[in-house]
């Protein structure tokens, strides 16, 4: 790679560690980016759950040892960090799992956010009769912390 190389990702930040120096994710893979003093390892299959919880450890090394590095396929090395750069997308969501709630007539995406998350959010479905008991559905579960992003009709239940 040369110093004009760029990397699409959809989330990078720097990190405060001996061990980590900075992580990237990139949605479509998904893939994680993991900077070890310069040197990039890439990991793919990793959740944004799991991604979101590395992000906002307390210890991210400590947490890259025992959660990320052989607990998921690693691409192997990708490169030096001074060799390219990554071009952080426009805030795409992170969307995690998309269990079923409730009982109805007509089935509803609702996607809501998690404040305390780097900027996952997260899918479920509803069945429900009307859009207002989805809603309900939801926010009857959700923390102070958690705000609806959306809720659109999906259509009759099969």
């Amino acid at each position: 790679m040369t110093n004009t190389d760029t990397v699409d990702v959809d989330y990078v930040r720097q990190v405060d560690s001996s061990l980590v120096q900075e992580i990237a994710y990139d949605v479509t893979g998904p893939t994680l980016y993991v900077n070890l003093n310069g040197l990039v390892y890439t990991y793919d299959g990793v959740p944004a759950p799991v991604f979101n919880e590395f992000a906002n450890s307390d210890s991210v090394g400590s947490y890259y040892s025992t959660h990320i590095k052989g607990h998921f396929p690693a691409g192997g090395f990708f490169g030096y960090a001074d060799d390219f750069d990554y071009n952080e997308r426009a805030a795409a969501p992170v969307v995690a799992a998309n269990p079923v709630i409730g009982r109805g007539g007509n089935r509803f995406t609702v996607r809501y956010k998690q404040a305390q998350t780097v900027y996952v959010d997260t899918q479920i479905t509803v069945e429900a009769e009307s859009f207002n008991q989805a809603l309900a559905y939801v926010q009857n579960d959700l923390d102070g912390d958690e705000q609806v992003l959306s809720v659109v009709n999906e259509g009759p239940v099969d």
